[in-house]
């Protein structure tokens, strides 16, 4: 056995891939000053009437309260070994201890105080490189066409549509009912049977057009009127079932409304900040521009977080693999529960559900260890301005008070401890982007 700073003596073996046994005996002397200072504690907080505080004698303590202090003392002595043995030996520990017998040694006053208990620990294993990784982002340069049509949005939004009795025409919007000749099976499709049948939908004559062609076929059609019409959906359309596919609808047109723009005026000036369409799309274009530089730095952000995963290849904590596994299925099963799903269905999403757990949680679990490590190289140390920037996206995420927030999180210490993890990562894998072979294309 080894014996460790406390004056603890302990030995650890390797029974199992990840798995550690550990043998250990606290010396009497020091489990007696643990004894000492748990029966202090009852001697202060324990109240009986007829005694002031803190002035019960030790024997009526340890007549009623005996037990429990042993307990409470065989407890701390365990977490004491446990502390010791994995800050000496730098183990990264994954889950919790199983003591023999699944049960706490018993604690006996002036006598050693022995330990055997089993646990798992993520294995030693040189980190790969995480500077210098290699990804790419595109230059950003927003088509005229889209602005233009993101305007026309943003106008259409503040205009008005008024009911007409004249035939429809582009940019109006119409109250449809619509069948079609489709089969039962695309008729049954969650994402088609929406654009296959409709009764007193709205439609609107414009791009984007939610069901293609819809504009060309509908003009010059009165309130009331039908109109038979062979739609071919592209080859790139939003819903797979529908791509290439030619079907013939029948529309009858219930409803047509025309559209007013708004006025340029002061009110739309101060409300927007805009005087004219000119400044309408100079505000999208700067919008789409903004949002457009966000999406190729999260870009950056996935290659370089993909490209260092398939880097990490080292064994991972059986135990600890199940429990994570096990976790997120569960959250999976309550989403299709909360969902409704049932029978075929249900079978189909649990099973490729389950593979693709299997699949990510071991390169989530490998990818969490490492940014640890790389958090531990590195220095890495979470500020209070990450703490106060932190708390203040989460609250106003969950629709709390900040103040709210900020009292529950410090009131569960699993909560406060996840949150300073989750932050160290964010800033580990700023730092690998920082120092990415980013190669910049044309838009």
């Amino acid at each position: 056995m080894e014996t460790y700073k406390s004056g603890l003596t302990a030995e650890l073996t390797t029974i199992a891939p990840c798995t550690m046994q550990l043998d250990a005996v606290v010396p009497a002397k020091i489990g007696k000053k643990t004894y000492n200072d748990v029966l202090t504690q009852y001697m202060t907080k324990v109240q009986k009437p007829g005694f002031r505080a803190g002035h019960i004698p030790q024997s009526m303590i340890l007549s009623q309260y005996g037990k429990e202090i042993c307990a409470e003392t065989a407890n701390q002595l365990v977490n004491k070994v446990l502390s010791d043995v994995v800050m000496e030996k730098k183990l990264a520990v994954a889950g919790g201890i199983d003591l023999e017998n699944d049960k706490l040694p018993d604690y006996t006053a002036n006598e050693d105080f022995k330990v055997k208990a089993t646990f798992e620990v993520y294995p030693e294993f040189e980190l790969p490189a995480y500077k210098g990784l290699k990804a790419t982002k595109h230059k950003v340069d927003i088509d005229q066409k889209k602005i233009d049509e993101a305007a026309e949005t943003f106008v259409r939004m503040h205009g008005t549509y008024v009911k007409l009795e004249r035939p429809a025409e582009a940019g109006d919007m119409l109250r449809v009912d619509y069948t079609t000749d489709a089969s039962d099976e695309l008729k049954n499709d969650a994402k088609a049977k929406y654009l296959l049948a409709g009764t007193n939908a709205w439609q609107i004559m414009r791009e984007p057009e939610s069901i293609p062609g819809i504009t060309a076929a509908l003009t010059g059609v009165a309130v009331n009127g039908e109109k038979d019409a062979a739609i071919t959906f592209p080859e790139d359309f939003r819903v797979e079932s529908l791509r290439g596919k030619t079907i013939n609808y029948h529309f009858t047109v219930k409803e047509v409304h025309g559209f007013t723009p708004p006025v340029f005026d002061d009110e739309f000036f101060k409300n927007f900040g805009v005087k004219d369409m000119d400044g309408v799309k100079e505000q999208m274009k700067s919008r789409m521009t903004q949002q457009a530089e966000i999406n190729e730095e999260n870009n950056v952000y996935e290659q370089v977080t993909k490209a260092y995963t398939e880097l990490l290849t080292f064994e991972l904590p059986p135990k600890a693999l199940a429990a994570a596994i096990k976790e997120a299925m569960d959250i999976e099963k309550r989403r299709m529960d909360g969902r409704g799903i049932t029978g075929d269905e249900l079978t189909k999403e649990t099973e490729e559900a389950q593979k693709r757990i299997n699949e990510d949680v071991p390169k989530t679990m490998r990818l969490m260890r490492a940014f640890d490590m790389i958090a531990e190289a590195e220095k890495i140390q979470v500020e209070n301005n990450d703490l106060y920037g932190y708390c203040v996206t989460q609250s106003q995420q969950m629709g709390m008070d900040f103040e709210q927030f900020v009292k529950q999180i410090r009131s569960d210490r699993g909560a406060w401890d996840n949150m300073i993890a989750t932050i160290v990562r964010q800033k580990v894998i700023s730092l690998m982007v920082k120092e990415a072979d980013v190669t910049v294309l044309d838009a």
